[in-house]
């Protein structure tokens, strides 16, 4: 769950460079300016709220408030990010582990399959069509070879919008929003940027890029929000090093395998105990079975982590 850093002063440019920095710190945050309309709306959304305040407008803000000028040099007072970056982090730690906040569920969701492309998507028409009726919009992004990509698209280019998305998010300062512009729906009914223009793009991206996109699709999945979102973001072909960096930034963990006696010695059985070992708390983990969807069977799932 997301929570919001609200800056609060009346320099408009002070304002938009710490909205710079500390969105590059706090990936999974909301980061409210001074002029953002939207800052009623995201207060609902998040978690909590850090509110930052310019003490020099302020003689003191409300207890738990984090002062901006505190740092002097040669009698005068500026921003030391160096420092304010860990007192945020130590407020945001304090109010996680003080219990008073209970976070709500996204709908995010990871699938990392180890099977066919025709099992893959058979999964995934029968377990995630729920979602197309939960949400207004149902994202969802294909992290892996071109080669490997779905269906084409029912409308708007097959080819490049994703290369032109990883290239915007790419930017530090590249917001959730920003993505729909890249999608058009697919077949299916999904939202999607389709294929990229070569199919290695994927991988020709930095792990700072993908874990981005991943935020944001977790941020727009966030119930509340206008419209009401959810997001599957699909990896293939990508190291399990990568995989465990990436998993994190979901609400929601599937595993595709083959059968429930799929090879040991394929090392397929250890996966699910290296991403359950990797996951957050907060996160749930589930196992899935190709076999189980060619017949058209959807009960026999485990639930690893609750």
């Amino acid at each position: 769950m997301a929570f919001s850093i609200e800056i609060k002063t009346e320099d408009t440019n002070i304002s938009e460079l710490l909205k710079y920095k500390i969105r590059s710190a706090f990936s999974d945050a909301f980061v409210i300016g001074r002029d953002d309309n939207a800052s009623d709306e995201i207060r609902k959304m998040s978690e909590f709220t850090v509110t930052l305040y310019d003490d020099r407008d302020l003689l003191a803000g409300a207890s738990g408030d984090i002062p901006l000028f505190t740092a002097k040099k040669d009698g005068f007072r500026y921003i030391d990010c160096k420092t304010l970056i860990p007192k945020i982090s130590e407020f945001v730690d304090r109010k996680r582990a003080s219990g008073e906040y209970k976070p709500i569920k996204g709908r995010s969701h990871i699938l990392l399959p180890f099977t066919y492309i025709e099992d893959r998507e058979a999964m995934i028409s029968e377990y995630f069509s729920s979602l197309l009726n939960e949400a207004d919009y149902v994202i969802r992004l294909d992290l892996m070879s071109g080669l490997r990509m779905p269906t084409p698209l029912k409308t708007g280019p097959e080819t490049g919008s994703l290369t032109a998305l990883l290239n915007v998010a790419k930017d530090d300062s590249f917001q959730d929003i920003e993505l729909l512009e890249y999608c058009n729906p697919d077949l299916s009914g999904f939202l999607t940027p389709g294929r990229p223009l070569d199919p290695d793009d994927v991988f020709d991206s930095d792990i700072t890029t993908l874990i981005r996109l991943l935020d944001a699709l977790r941020k727009m999945s966030i119930p509340g929000r206008d419209p009401d979102n959810a997001a599957l973001t699909v990896i293939e072909g990508f190291r399990i090093s990568e995989l465990r960096q990436m998993v994190t930034h979901c609400d929601t963990v599937h595993i595709l395998l083959p059968s429930m006696t799929a090879e040991g010695s394929s090392g397929l059985s250890d996966v699910p105990e290296i991403i359950k070992r990797q996951i957050r708390a907060d996160q749930d983990l589930m196992i899935h079975y190709s076999n189980d969807y060619k017949r058209g069977m959807t009960n026999d799932r485990y639930r690893v982590r609750s």
